[in-house]
């Protein structure tokens, strides 16, 4: 099973959920802050605003760089919740409701076209965050083993043959998305390459990542329903090993 990076660390952080995480795929916010061209230092965000959805990917990313470029949310910065999605929220920001908006790639590109600019990529700064998390309950790991095993193999295998064959990896964002945009394609493919080869092609399920989101996010809004810190009894990384062993892969 498919979750979200944010959802499945609040999960975990509640301490309440019968579940495992057997691998993330991702390791850091693969994000861009796009803005208006009133801003062209981080320093000019200052009595600005930021579109973001609430509890969401882009909301973690936007607290985390805030702080990071000395800036406090909601006193420096405000922080506009909104709904829709990303693309959305660049409609927001088209029509000036916004200054700026966090969105995943390939969406700066119809930014940059209508004449916004990237403020930062969030890749540069390797902000954890634990993506793409393949999770399951553990009665279902326990009772299939075989299955999750040729699971996660066969999404290593992908890993794999994306990171070496760039025309097969467009090949397949293009069935995914039906999208020929020549640029799209190859900034989408960048992306995924960056975080694949950042785990070596072995998303192994990231401790730190999980935690980081805990303590860093959801504590953040929600100290009191917070009970679990520790997401080590949540993880099994032997079905990446396994899968390791398989393909005859040098654990990275």
């Amino acid at each position: 099973m498919y979750g979200g990076g944010t959802a499945i660390s609040r999960a975990i952080g509640t301490g309440s959920f019968d579940l495992v995480v057997v691998a993330t795929e991702t390791r850091y916010v693969p994000m861009r802050l796009m803005v208006n061209s009133s801003i062209r230092s981080p320093i000019d965000l200052k009595g600005k605003k930021l579109g973001v959805g609430r509890a969401g990917l882009d909301e973690y990313a936007a607290l985390l760089y805030l702080e990071r470029v000395g800036l406090v949310p909601g006193k420096d910065v405000q922080i506009v919740y909104m709904a829709g999605g990303i693309p959305n929220r660049a409609t927001a920001m088209k029509q000036g409701l916004v200054n700026g908006v966090i969105v995943n790639p390939p969406n700066e590109y119809e930014l940059e076209k209508a004449g916004y600019f990237e403020l930062a990529n969030f890749l540069d700064f390797k902000m954890p965050y634990a993506g793409v998390p393949q999770t399951f309950s553990k009665v279902f790991r326990d009772r299939n083993r075989k299955v999750v095993e040729d699971y996660i193999t066969a999404i290593v295998e992908g890993m794999q043959i994306f990171r070496t064959h760039r025309e097969t990896g467009y090949k397949a964002i293009y069935e995914a998305t039906r999208q020929k945009d020549p640029v799209i394609l190859e900034r989408t493919y960048d992306s995924y390459l960056k975080q694949y080869d950042a785990i070596g092609g072995l998303p192994f399920p990231w401790q730190s990542g999980i935690e980081g989101m805990i303590t860093g996010f959801h504590e953040r809004f929600n100290p009191q329903g917070i009970k679990n810190r520790d997401a080590r009894p949540f993880l099994d990384p032997s079905f990446v090993q396994k899968a390791a062993e398989r393909l005859k892969l040098d654990r990275k």
